[in-house]
């Protein structure tokens, strides 16, 4: 503690007394200001709300897309927010879901003024359309994309991602924002079209090298990093999709994503949270190392981390996902998110499942 009381030495004396207190003050205040929300943990719910009879799974995916939230440019009235607004009163953690890519608003996509189709898929990519056509030969599904990574797509993104912490920056319950600005299909924006190789000719046919699409993935964490400083941000990691002038014009490698993963976190520390989303009974390090495999990094890499599993027809029904959380558990993950349909299986072994999460 410094004394205030003057012996003597004058004004000057007592002020030069006085100024370390005051940054010592100022710091903590600062430090109050800026702590961190907690991240969601333990079992997480995607498709919904937990049962009743699942009281102890205190964290939930709210999903909207951007479309909902923002319809015309700057007019950030649409339903998404109701969605959101409601899910606040249910007493969970959220992870807020902002989905981009195909679910981004008509004038987002119209940017660039590039139009596409895909005459070899089903109706949806027949028709000309403004944005990339992007197919997921895996899924049988697609849709258009825009050019996320211009400069001027990405400032839409950051007004978006403004207005969402101009509202919830300081609503405890929002406790993690998604970073989706580089997203195609889903909220894995290392992902493109995986080898479909005429969404790919499409995607470097409208200019877009891996060059920009780095540098569109660290804007997008420096957009979260300027405006989330107590919420979380959350990141998917997976194999890059390289776009490239080969005859495919891919390639597919882990180890930017690594690096990537590596830089982001040294920016945002804690407050970046990593996850895979297509864990299942086959994930887990097969030999490989932190920079080659996103199965060993993550199991590498501190926390906060967990793991989305596969839909539960993929898992192999209830056996599959005891064995996947298993896997996660082996891994150091924090937090689940379930399949839909888990609300059938052993509310018992949930229970425990949430705990051994929860004390990570």
């Amino acid at each position: 503690m410094i004394a205030i009381v003057s012996t003597g030495e004058g004004i000057a004396g007592l002020l030069k007394k006085l100024v370390p207190l005051v940054a010592a003050l100022t710091v903590f205040a600062s430090s109050a200001a800026a702590e961190i929300k907690p991240f969601c943990s333990g079992l997480i719910t995607r498709d919904g709300l937990p049962p009743a009879s699942m009281p102890f799974i205190d964290s939930i995916v709210v999903m909207v897309n951007w479309n909902d939230l923002e319809s015309f440019a700057n007019q950030f009235s649409g339903k998404g927010w109701q969605e959101i607004e409601h899910a606040r009163t249910l007493g969970k953690k959220i992870r807020l879901r902002v989905m981009a890519g195909v679910h981004a608003p008509y004038f987002v996509k119209a940017i660039g003024n590039v139009r596409t189709a895909d005459l070899n898929r089903g109706v949806k990519l027949n028709c000309v359309s403004s944005g990339v056509a992007v197919w997921n030969e895996h899924d049988k599904t697609g849709g258009f994309i825009p050019l996320f990574w211009r400069d001027d797509v990405l400032d839409r993104y950051e007004m978006l991602m403004k207005e969402i912490a101009l509202r919830y920056e300081d609503a405890p319950e929002i406790v993690e924002v998604v970073d989706t600005a580089c997203m195609t299909l889903y909220a894995e924006p290392f992902y493109r079209a995986h080898a479909d190789r005429d969404s790919n000719k499409r995607l470097w046919d409208a200019g877009l090298t891996f060059e920009k699409d780095k540098a569109a993935h660290e804007r997008a964490i420096r957009i979260h990093d300027k405006y989330f400083k107590k919420t979380r941000t959350s990141l998917a990691v997976n194999p890059w999709d390289i776009i490239d002038g080969s005859p495919t014009h891919h390639s597919n490698s882990f180890t930017p994503t690594y690096e990537f993963a590596q830089w982001a976190r040294a920016l945002m520390g804690e407050r970046l949270v990593l996850q895979n989303n297509g864990t299942g009974v086959d994930a887990g390090c097969r030999g490989g190392t932190p920079s080659s495999q996103h199965f060993c990094y993550l199991a590498w890499v501190k926390g906060p981390k967990g793991f989305q599993t596969r839909t539960a027809q993929r898992l192999g029904g209830e056996a599959g996902l005891w064995k996947t959380i298993d896997t996660a558990l082996g891994m150091g993950a924090n937090f689940i998110e379930l399949p839909q349909g888990f609300q059938q299986y052993s509310i018992e072994r949930l229970k425990e499942y949430d705990r051994l999460l929860e004390t990570r």
